[in-house]
């Protein structure tokens, strides 16, 4: 926004955007009461879900002052983004089944993805004109929250199972979260003769939270495993990476009046990760 006149003259813009994602759901595979032979037999759930956001918003303000007008220029940015996967289920199971098998595979697994990216920007500038005051203000914000909430499980529960190969029963967890937020503001002003003010500040936050609860088991059952033995694994290798950035820029100028010129900035990265590995 822009604004030109002879006496005081004022100019505002503002920007924003949010967004706004939620994944649910889940992957599931099973066999219940069944009876199976057979030379190989793999039972797998795997969840490959993915969110990408981005929000941005940006503005800018220009206030001119002609003659003897004061200029003011202010400018606001914000964005937001509430990432959510929430309450998904990935399971692979036997239950109550009968099995005669070579090498058996009972396995569960998530790659679930947050990759979001949040960026406000606001720039002002006020010029006075002879003798008039130039000001200006600006200010933005970032913030983006991110949840992931699972569950992973492999289970092998109330079946007789019978393996002259390898008998395998893994569980594995690779949630990710990349967050990145971006704030930054910058407010210019000067006057010939009059006063100049400047004034800006920056913001930047991004709160990461990863709740993962990874099991594999098997639970009474009767099993007859060959040479290659029983795995039996749980892996939670959840990653959360952040990036929090916030700047802030000011400057006042005048000829013969006073010029005064604040600046503030601030970012913070909150990450959590937490839940159960179980086998």
């Amino acid at each position: 926004a822009g604004a030109l006149g002879n006496g005081g003259t004022t100019a505002f813009a503002g920007a924003g955007a949010v967004a706004f994602n939620t994944l649910r759901g889940g992957a599931e595979a099973g066999l219940k009461r069944t009876r199976v032979t057979s030379g190989t037999l793999r039972v797998a759930a795997t969840d490959i879900s993915k969110v990408r956001a981005d929000a941005g918003g940006v503005s800018l303000g220009i206030g001119i002052g002609v003659s003897r007008g004061s200029g003011t220029g202010l400018a606001l940015g914000a964005a937001i983004a509430f990432n959510k996967s929430q309450d998904r289920v990935i399971r692979a199971s036997l239950d109550n089944a009968t099995v005669d098998t070579g090498d058996l595979v009972v396995e569960a697994t998530s790659s679930s993805t947050i990759d979001a990216l949040t960026l406000a920007g606001a720039g002002a500038l006020g010029k006075g004109g002879e003798g008039g005051g130039g000001y200006a203000a600006s200010g933005a914000g970032a913030y983006s929250r991110n949840q992931i909430t699972d569950t992973i499980e492999a289970r092998i529960t109330g079946s007789d199972v019978r393996s002259t190969g390898q008998l395998r029963v893994t569980a594995r967890d690779d949630a990710t979260i990349d967050s990145e937020t971006y704030g930054a503001a910058i407010s210019l002003a000067g006057s010939n003769s009059g006063n100049g003010g400047a004034l800006s500040i920056g913001f930047s936050m991004s709160n990461n939270t990863i709740t993962s609860n990874v099991l594999a088991d098997i639970v009474n059952s009767v099993v007859d495993a060959g040479a290659a033995g029983i795995t039996l694994s749980s892996t939670n290798a959840a990653t959360i990476t952040a990036t929090a950035v916030a700047a802030s820029v000011s400057a006042a100028a005048s000829g013969t009046g006073k010029g005064v010129g604040l600046s503030g900035g601030g970012a913070a990265a909150l990450n959590d990760v937490q839940g159960s590995t179980l086998a």
